[in-house]
């Protein structure tokens, strides 16, 4: 297990929080607070909508990340590319890479999106790499249902038939099969860096990671696929907006944007009793609530003001957890990240604090964000962080790191 200790100055979330508190959006002129029955029909809805927001926002972040990451024609070298192809990272990690939520400094990524509408693929990884390595896979509603490469409990290095849920193909002989939850998956590589020397070193490992599609998979040659080259290469990407966020929108558009993910991506059976509960406002598979025209104007008003406050609100839950567990944890917060089940709480705040966060098994991710008098860490003020000799080495199998943002 890899722990990788994370210090980060995350001040936005202190002062915000401070200075201002949540806001209310105004996208529902007629919605009139004053009025008794309306302020009650805005309430249930806000409660439901706010339910809702939390639910639904790592399936559209996911969404909005594919579509970023696959706007090129080739590997960008920052981890955006064509689906089925993997894009690696030549540099570590700096102020430029957003696509992961504090990335770390010790590992080159490697990333790829699966499209497996298209037919299944095969993963195949050169045995046995001694470096710590690993191929995270994340479904869209962010679960990692797999990793491959060094970690405990996942699959050793070797060949993997990647089949959707439901394919009914022949399987070739020689490849396990590792059955993804949907027909998309997100791959996040890391590969271990021991030093700035050893940077020229990683891209020959990375090398031996290869996707390839089924039909063109050959056993004997498992790195002969080559790919057809685009007439125009287009390495710049294109950004991207969850529904509802980018300016000048209504933000209930949000939840007509869930229905469509809820119809691509069904939600699972577990997930049935906040489905009900969100059904009142119309939201659901393949629904769109404000494109319908069906809603009062207390009803979106309160839709909009929950995707606005959205932000904010999930500042605020991080920031009370991790002050209630502050003296517990000794100043860090630590949470289960990568399979959450029906914790729709951690899993949103993971996707706004941690996009792409694995399993424990992989790796574990403490986070402070104050010091030990519980004043807000900051860039002017030095620190000395202070392991006792019990845990100054702490009890991992391949590294950990401490990483400052």
């Amino acid at each position: 297990m890899n722990l990788n200790a994370r210090v980060t100055g995350f001040m936005l979330i202190v002062f915000s929080l401070l200075a201002g508190g949540l806001f209310a959006a105004s996208a529902g002129a007629a919605y009139n607070p004053e009025d008794p029955a309306q302020k009650a029909e805005y309430d249930d809805a806000f409660e439901i909508a706010t339910e809702g927001y939390e639910f639904g926002m790592p399936v559209l972040n996911m969404a909005r990340t594919f579509r970023k990451s696959t706007s090129v024609n080739v590997p960008s070298g920052r981890g955006a590319g064509p689906v089925n192809q993997f894009s690696h990272f030549t540099e570590l990690a700096d102020v430029r890479d957003r696509t992961v939520v504090l990335p770390n400094n010790d590992t080159l990524y490697s990333m790829a999106w699966l499209d497996l509408s298209r037919g299944p693929v095969v993963i195949h990884t050169k045995k046995p790499t001694k470096r710590f390595h690993v191929l995270e896979l994340l479904d869209p509603w962010q679960k990692n249902f797999a990793n491959i490469g060094s970690p405990p409990r996942g699959y050793p290095d070797g060949s993997y038939l990647i089949a959707p849920k439901g394919w009914k193909g022949k399987k070739p002989k020689g490849l396990t099969t590792i059955r993804a939850p949907y027909d998309r998956v997100w791959i996040i590589g890391r590969t271990i860096v021991y030093n700035e020397a050893d940077l020229a070193n990683i891209p020959r490992v990375q090398k031996t990671y290869a996707i390839v599609p089924l039909r063109r998979w050959n056993p004997k040659r498992p790195y002969s696929y080559r790919r057809p080259q685009p007439a125009k290469v287009d390495r710049t990407t294109n950004e991207a907006y969850v529904p509802g966020t980018r300016p000048g929108q209504n933000p209930a558009v949000f939840f007509d944007a869930l229905g469509n993910q809820l119809k691509r991506f069904p939600a699972r059976k577990i997930d049935a009793p906040v489905l009900r509960r969100l059904r009142a406002l119309g939201i659901g598979p393949g629904r769109k609530p404000l494109a319908d025209g069906e809603l009062s104007d207390a009803q979106i008003q309160a839709m909009a003001d929950a995707v606005t406050q959205g932000p904010d609100r999930m500042r605020a839950d991080l920031l009370t957890r991790y002050l209630n567990a502050f003296d517990a944890k000794n100043g860090w917060n630590v949470a289960r990240m990568g399979v959450y089940g029906t914790d729709y709480e951690t899993r949103a705040l993971v996707d706004q604090f941690g996009l792409g966060a694995p399993r424990p098994a992989v790796a574990v991710y403490p986070l402070a964000l104050f010091d030990s008098t519980r004043m807000p860490l900051t860039g002017a003020k030095s620190y000395v962080a202070h392991f006792t000799p019990n845990y100054a080495r702490p009890p991992v199998k391949f590294f950990w790191s401490m990483t400052l943002y």
